[in-house]
């Protein structure tokens, strides 16, 4: 009888490969009649408190329901004379939402009031206006964008870069995302933001720099355990011990907040997870099968020496084996 033993092994690491948060830039469209925009300075006023939205984002397919947040930084803000985001359907108005103060705001579309409970996918436009009967406010073209969720893919070496353009500033910081070159006045706070990501194999964050060391403390957010723990001598090499990963399980922020007037150049973020590897249901692992050896007269049971790709003894195996 003549056995021939078909064995295939594959491990397979059960990280895969995904995409980054993406940043979508608003396009600031033509005014209605009693709005106006000013490029040269920034500015956007309104004579009365009607027909005065200007679109700064439109959708043709529901693509609004991919996001998760708008971002946007405001200066020069006048008592008594309010700014407002208008979410559209046509041109009806399904929420609107009312600023009394400037600075950088950023909405939560599942969390803030007006918004949570819409669908985001009927949106045909985001318009911005005034809220009172005039006014004006500055408005920072480059501040306003819309977020998508990052979707977190470790590498086969457990390993997930984070693309440097998907950092949020506030407005004590200036960045380029090109270069990685952040500046503090001595304020400020970066961020990442997570879609509720389960961290709890998420063993070390790195954060690689040149020039001035602008961080105080780093901070890790959870959605239903809130802020886990604030990092001071390991700001920039944080490795989370087990108590903490363990409420890891919705993380949406992660933060350094900057005490130190200067600037840095950020090289990579990396964080480092637990890769777990298993064997393929559908295969067989070559190590976890019997064999068997002749001896003599009878069949022993043996445990080979393997080498892929060396041949080192003739051995009979059962499992996936097909004999003639």
């Amino acid at each position: 009888m003549k056995q021939k033993l078909l064995i295939t092994t594959l491990l397979l690491t059960l990280f895969c490969t995904g995409a980054w948060a993406t940043k979508t830039y608003a396009t600031f469209g033509d005014p209605a009649k009693e709005g106006s925009w000013d490029s040269s300075t920034n500015t956007y006023s309104w004579t009365q408190s009607y027909s005065n939205l200007m679109p700064i984002f439109t959708f043709s397919n529901g693509e609004l329901a991919n996001y998760t947040e708008l971002h946007l930084t405001t200066s020069n803000y006048n008592d008594g004379q309010p700014y407002r985001v208008c979410f559209m359907n046509g041109s009806n108005a399904v929420a609107t939402i009312s600023f009394y103060s400037a600075g950088d705001k950023t909405l939560v579309f599942s969390t803030k009031d007006e918004t949570k409970n819409i669908d985001l996918s009927t949106i045909t436009s985001i318009q911005f206006g005034g809220a009172s009967a005039s006014g004006s406010i500055t408005v920072d073209p480059t501040s306003v964008y819309l977020v998508k969720p990052m979707n977190v893919a470790f590498g086969d070496d457990g390993k997930f870069s984070v693309d440097l353009t998907d950092l949020d500033y506030d407005s004590n910081l200036t960045y380029n995302p090109q270069t990685g070159e952040m500046t503090s006045n001595g304020q400020g706070t970066f961020s990442i933001s997570f879609n509720n990501e389960d961290f709890t194999e998420v063993t070390n964050m790195t954060l690689t720099y040149t020039g001035d060391g602008i961080v105080q403390f780093f901070t890790i957010t959870d959605a239903v355990n809130g802020t886990l723990n604030t990092w001071y001598s390991s700001k920039y090499n944080c490795t989370p011990d087990a108590t903490i990963r363990a409420k890891a399980g919705s993380v949406t922020k992660y933060a350094w907040n900057c005490n130190v007037a200067g600037t840095m150049t950020i090289k990579s973020i990396v964080l480092t997870a637990n890769v777990v590897s298993a064997t393929n249901a559908h295969e067989t692992n070559i190590a976890s099968l019997p064999y068997y050896k002749w001896s003599g007269s009878t069949w022993n049971t043996a445990t080979p020496s393997i080498n892929l790709n060396t041949a080192t003894d003739t051995y009979y195996g059962s499992g996936s084996s097909d004999q003639k």
